[in-house]
């Protein structure tokens, strides 16, 4: 998920878990409009959606006869604000929540196991929401990440024939790397901010434990018991090995941190746009600024080879949901229903799938989507999806995971320490928890 939501749901989660129901509850003065409908509040995101979330709510408002949605927007330079709504009693009937943020809060929130899009919902999306029966979120989109490439720029280097999809290993990965650099072109162009770096790029560190959640989970289970090794772990250092060869071709190969700190994703954008770099690792949100900058290019996404092997979790796209729809149980039953309402029109109508086709440049959740996806880049991880070829990213740690290891991820990029350090920095982070 973006860095641009991550600061306000950590603030929001803490509020939410430090006040009791009856003094935190989510109802507004007024509970009713003028026109009878249950008014109910709703965060759904925000950043570069905000607009088109607006427009969506607004389709909603005029349709339904029994519900009047208010969007409240949560920009993380603003998170105080939560704080604020939460102490006044006045916080969001529906929220988006990323999966460990859900997992915290599940006591608090509605189960929504009878909503229509629960027996809809896509395989491996709405598991990691589930307790038992109960369903305490359900999938708002399916996002993807990998190697971003530029069509136009592959033809002009490595000609119009070569298939991007044949980079199935590390060994492939480093030879067309050497060809597009010896043709006078970046490779790839790599951003280092740490959530980039520690929940995305490095996601097989955790994904690539197994293909079983469960097993993903004894995995975390042994760190924080103080029993993993990661130094000596196969799949952690096949992982580092492929950052170091996205290290040695990597745009920002000379100043690797330059961008570190900076969450606007549009200046590496700008340099794969403008043909100087030829792959970008990052996620299918991405689209957003390649579009804007480059609006009839061609753009694409492979998986990131982390291994030399043919097997699991090599050759896969990673995919995540990276929020999940909830109901807080502080809301009137007036409210908990039209909040449902909401988000059955989000997730099972033509307008909420084109809202995530279209304008989050996503993937629908739900098997019975029937919107086209045209984005080339999303419409890459669904090919990939619909030959079972993608694996679900290891979405349930918390939002200050990224701060502690991608701190450590971001000095590894720097040479300033080696894969042990990192290591001890991960199993750190584990044996704190």
């Amino acid at each position: 998920m973006r860095e641009r939501t991550k600061k306000s749901l950590i603030v929001l989660l803490a509020a939410a878990l430090l006040c009791g129901m009856t003094a935190c509850g989510n109802q507004s003065a007024e509970t009713v409009t003028e026109n009878g409908k249950v008014k109910i509040r709703a965060y759904l995101g925000g950043g570069d959606l905000s607009e088109k979330i607006d427009a969506m709510v607004e389709d909603f408002n005029a349709q339904s006869e029994t519900t009047e949605v208010e969007v409240v927007p949560m920009p993380a330079d603003t998170a105080s604000m939560i704080t604020v709504m939460f102490n006044s009693g006045n916080t969001p009937t529906v929220m988006a929540l990323e999966t460990g943020d859900l997992l915290r809060a599940k006591d608090r929130l509605v189960d929504l196991s009878e909503l229509e899009a629960v027996q809809y919902a896509s395989k491996g999306t709405i598991e990691a929401a589930k307790d038992g029966s109960e369903v305490y979120g359900v999938p708002y989109r399916i996002e993807g990440m990998g190697l971003i490439y530029n069509r136009t720029v592959l033809d002009k280097v490595l000609g119009e024939d070569f298939d991007p999809n044949t980079i199935h290993t590390q060994d492939d990965l480093r030879d067309v790397f050497e060809k597009i650099q010896n043709a006078g072109v970046a490779p790839i162009v790599l951003g280092t901010q740490d959530w980039s770096l520690s929940t995305h790029l490095t996601t097989d560190i955790y994904t690539g434990q197994s293909e079983s959640p469960k097993e993903q989970a004894e995995f975390i289970e042994a760190l924080k018991a103080g029993e993993g090794n990661l130094a000596d772990n196969q799949i952690f250092n096949q992982v580092l090995d492929t950052v170091d060869i996205l290290k040695e071709y990597n745009y920002f190969k000379d100043n690797p941190l330059l961008y570190a700190n900076d969450g606007d994703t549009t200046k590496q954008a700008r340099i794969i746009t403008d043909g100087e770099a030829a792959f970008w690792f990052q996620g299918n949100w991405g689209s957003t600024a390649l579009e804007a900058l480059d609006p009839e290019g061609d753009y694409g996404m492979i998986p990131l080879p982390v291994s030399n092997e043919d097997s699991y979790p090599n050759e896969r796209i990673a995919t995540l949901v990276p929020l999940y729809l909830s109901i807080f149980e502080g809301a009137t039953e007036e409210q908990k229903e039209a909040g449902k309402e909401l988000i059955e029109y989000i997730t099972q109508t033509e307008r909420g799938w084109d809202f995530v086709v279209n304008d989050a440049k996503g993937i629908p959740a739900y098997d019975n989507a029937s919107v086209e996806v045209e984005n080339g880049i999303a419409k890459s991880i669904l090919d990939y999806q619909k030959v079972g070829k993608t694996k679900v990213a290891y979405m349930a740690n918390t939002a200050d995971h990224y701060v502690d290891t991608g701190a450590a991820l971001q000095r590894y990029m720097d040479g300033q320490i080696g894969r042990e350090e990192v290591a001890k920095a991960y199993e750190s982070y584990w044996m704190a928890k």
